[in-house]
């Protein structure tokens, strides 16, 4: 099913255009100026490659999903992505340029949407990845995890390895590219909108838990 573009705009910010293309109803002005604001503090401390970034504010990331092939994405992959408030995808042999999605379902879910500093944290963080690329974040990028259980085989023990490799992977391998992203973005004045971001994450982590006996246990 297509959706319809409510809106589209170029925005000239020194000299990075900035391309908005959105398909959802309100809201999307501050998000669009809250990206802005991120871009401009990045350049002032020229840390800034892009000469073009592409903005897309979308309902859910379901038109992004039918984009990516389907032989790219792990088992599961597509359900993840959808869950992402927001992602930046972007290519290593091409700095000059990158693609910026927000999935207004999530924000809303997460209570993002109306928080316009949580949104700063959010764009600020996304917009680092690229900027921390270093050998650390390259080498990591070959790397695998793979864990077996010393058990019978069952059903269970299937779904475990498959939660334990998942958290993993996060640890060993996604987690030091995030602790790269974060400590540029800090560095980068965003210190404030940061620990804002993060102090809703653990709030949001602790209502996740709510009426989860076992898992607290």
């Amino acid at each position: 099913m297509r959706r319809a573009v409510k809106h589209v705009e170029l925005h000239r910010i020194g000299n990075t255009e900035l391309r908005v293309v959105s398909d959802v109803d309100m809201g999307e002005i501050a998000i669009v100026q809250a990206e802005e604001a991120v871009i401009r503090d990045y350049m002032r401390r020229g840390n800034w490659p892009h000469r073009q970034v592409s903005l897309f504010i979308l309902n859910d990331l379901q038109p992004l999903i039918r984009q990516v092939a389907s032989s790219t994405l792990p088992p599961g992959g597509a359900a993840a992505l959808n869950t992402r408030t927001v992602i930046n995808l972007y290519d290593l042999a091409n700095p000059r340029a990158c693609n910026v999605f927000v999935n207004q379902q999530m924000m809303l879910k997460e209570g993002y949407w109306d928080d316009m500093l949580a949104v700063r944290g959010l764009l600020a963080h996304e917009h680092a990845h690229p900027l921390a690329e270093n050998g650390s974040t390259r080498s990591s990028r070959s790397l695998r995890v793979a864990l077996t259980l010393d058990e019978k085989p069952t059903e269970q023990h299937a779904r475990l390895e498959g939660l334990l490799g998942g958290l993993i992977e996060q640890l060993c391998i996604t987690s030091p590219r995030e602790v790269f992203t974060n400590l540029l973005a800090i560095n980068s004045g965003f210190d404030q909108a940061m620990l804002h971001l993060n102090r809703r994450n653990v709030a949001n982590a602790c209502k996740s838990l709510m009426g989860r006996i076992k898992l607290r246990e």
